[in-house]
C-alpha cells in the first residue's frame, strides 16, 4: 500500500511538472532544478513501481526471474541518475522515457504471468498497468518517434489513467486483502479440524503405545534370546542336513562318508542349547557341561570343545569350496563348555559365511596368563568401524548377493562375552581377510 502510495505520488507530480505547475507552486524560484526535476521524477516512476510489483506480485518467491529483471530495472534507473552527475542530462531524459515505457510493460508481463496461476489474486493489477502502458506509449511516440501528438492530449491521457490506475489499483489491493482474510479464515478452519483429528489420533495412539510398551517390556528379554537361540541352532541343524543328505547318497556322495560321532556332536550341541535356554528361564543362570560331564577343577580341554566345533562345521566348509583348519592346543579353561561352543560356532560361522572361497583357521594363542581364542578367515576383510558395527544386534554388512546370513553371530559373541568378562577384538596386523580373538579365562 505504502509503495503504490509513493508510485502515485511521484506519478502526480510528474503530471504537474510536465504542464508546468509545479515550478509555479513549489519551486518558482529554482529554475535550474525545476530544468532536472523530470529526471528524478522520471526515476522515481520505474523505481517505486517496479518495488511495487514485486511486492504485490511476490515474484521473490513465486517468480524468481521476473524478480531479478525488476531489481536490474531498478538498478539502471538510479545508474541513469547518477550519470547525470557528467552532464548528459537531455540524453538522459529522453532515455528515461524510453525506459519507463519498457518498465510499464514488464509490470503488465510479470500480471499476466501471475495470472496464469493466481488470476483472482492480480487481475485488477493487470487492467491498471495496461492502462500505464497506454499513457507512456503515447508519450515514447512523441518524444522517440516524433509523432504529432499535442501536449494537452498528452496530459490528459496521463490524468485519465492516473485516476484509472489508482481506482484499479486500490480495487487490487482490497481484493487482496479480502483473498488474504478469507485464506487465513479457510487455514485456521482446517487446522482447527486438523487438530480436532490429530487430538482424537493422539489418544488412540497413546493407549496403544502404552499397551504396545508393556507387551514389549514383557517380551523384549525372550525375544533376543529366542532370536540368539535360533541362531545357534541353525549350524548344526545345517550340519545334520548336510551329513543326512551324504549318508543318503552312500557312495556317490563327494566328499567323506559322514561318520556317527558327526551326528552325535550335532545332537549334542543342540540340545545343550535348548537344555541352557530352559534352565535360564529357571534360574536365570548359565550352566553348561561338555557330553554329560562337569567341569573339574583341572578345567575344560579346549580342544573338546573346538575339535567337535570344526567337526561340525566341516561340511558347511567343503559345500562352499572352503579349507577349514583346526589348530590343536592342549590349553585348558574354566570358561562353561557350552559357553565356548557358542562363541566358537558363532566365529566359525561368520568366517565360513564372509570367507568366500578361501581358508578359515581356528586355534588357541596364548598370551601371558590368558588365552585368546582366534578365528581367521582370507575373505575381503572388516575394517574397526565395521566391526563395531557388526556387534550390534541385526547389522548384515555384506553386499547384495552374499551369502545368507541373519546379522546376529557377532552380537551374541559380544553378549556371550559381556555377560562372562571376556574381550572381542579384531586380530592387528592382518594384511588380508578378518581374524576375530575372544579372550579366553585359563585354568
Amino acid at each position: 500500500m505504502g509503495l503504490y502510495g509513493c508510485y502515485a505520488c511521484v506519478a502526480m507530480l510528474f503530471v504537474m511538472h510536465a504542464d508546468g505547475n509545479i515550478f509555479q507552486y513549489l519551486w518558482p524560484n529554482a529554475p535550474v532544478f525545476n530544468a532536472y526535476a523530470s529526471v528524478l521524477l522520471g526515476a522515481g516512476l520505474i523505481v517505486f513501481g517496479a518495488n511495487f510489483a514485486r511486492m504485490f506480485l511476490r515474484t521473490g518467491i513465486f517468480h524468481p526471474i521476473l524478480n531479478a529483471l525488476l531489481i536490474g530495472l531498478m538498478a539502471l534507473a538510479l545508474a541513469m541518475v547518477a550519470v547525470t552527475a557528467f552532464g548528459f542530462t537531455q540524453e538522459i531524459k529522453k532515455l528515461l522515457v524510453l525506459t519507463a515505457f519498457l518498465s510499464t510493460i514488464l509490470f503488465t508481463v510479470a500480471g499476466l504471468v501471475a495470472a496464469r496461476t493466481r488470476f483472482r489474486e492480480v487481475r485488477f493489477y493487470v487492467v491498471a498497468w495496461v492502462g500505464a502502458v497506454i499513457a507512456s506509449a503515447i508519450m515514447t511516440g512523441r518524444h522517440w518517434l516524433g509523432i504529432e501528438i499535442s501536449e494537452e492530449l498528452q496530459f490528459d491521457a496521463m490524468r485519465v489513467v492516473m485516476v484509472t490506475d489508482a481506482a484499479m489499483m486500490g480495487l487490487a489491493i482490497l481484493d487482496s486483502v479480502n483473498q488474504m482474510k478469507q485464506a487465513q479464515q479457510k487455514s485456521l478452519e482446517q487446522a482447527l479440524a486438523e487438530a480436532q483429528r490429530n487430538l482424537g489420533l493422539s489418544r488412540r495412539l497413546n493407549d496403544l503405545e502404552a499397551r504396545y510398551a508393556m507387551a514389549q517390556s514383557q517380551a523384549e528379554t525372550s525375544e533376543r534370546r529366542l532370536a540368539d537361540t535360533a541362531h545357534d541352532l541353525r549350524q548344526p541343524l545345517t550340519a545334520l542336513r548336510l551329513n543326512v543328505q551324504r549318508l543318503i547318497s552312500g557312495a556317490n556322495a563327494s566328499g567323506p562318508t559322514p561318520r556317527r560321532e558327526d551326528f552325535e556332536e550335532s545332537f549334542d550341541y543342540l540340545e545343550r542349547i535348548v537344555a541352557s535356554e530352559l534352565e535360564h528361564h529357571a534360574t536365570m543362570t548359565d550352566k553348561a557341561a561338555v557330553r554329560g560331564r562337569v567341569i573339574d577343577r583341572q578345567g575344560l580341554a579346549v580342544d573338546d570343545v573346538l575339535g567337535s566345533v570344526a567337526d561340525m562345521f566341516a561340511p558347511s566348509a567343503a559345500a562352499q569350496g572352503i579349507a577349514l583348519r583346526h589348530v590343536p592346543s592342549g590349553a585348558r579353561t574354566t570358561l562353561p563348555a557350552l559357553v565356548l561352543m557358542r562363541i566358537a560356532c558363532n566365529l566359525l560361522s561368520n568366517a565360513i559365511t564372509h570367507g568366500g572361497n578361501g581358508r578359515v583357521l581356528m586355534g588357541i594363542r596364548r598370551a601371558g596368563g590368558a588365552l585368546r581364542l582366534e578365528v581367521h578367515d582370507s575373505g575381503p576383510g572388516l575394517s574397526a568401524p565395521d566391526f563395531a558395527r557388526a556387534r550390534a544386534r541385526s547389522v548384515r554388512l555384506e553386499p547384495v548377493g552374499a551369502a545368507e546370513g541373519t546379522g546376529l553371530g557377532l552380537a551374541i559373541v559380544d553378549r556371550l562375552a559381556s555377560d562372562h568378562g571376556l574381550t572381542v577384538a579384531l586380530c592387528p596386523g592382518r594384511r588380508e581377510g578378518t581374524g576375530i580373538s575372544v579372550t579366553l579365562p585359563a585354568a
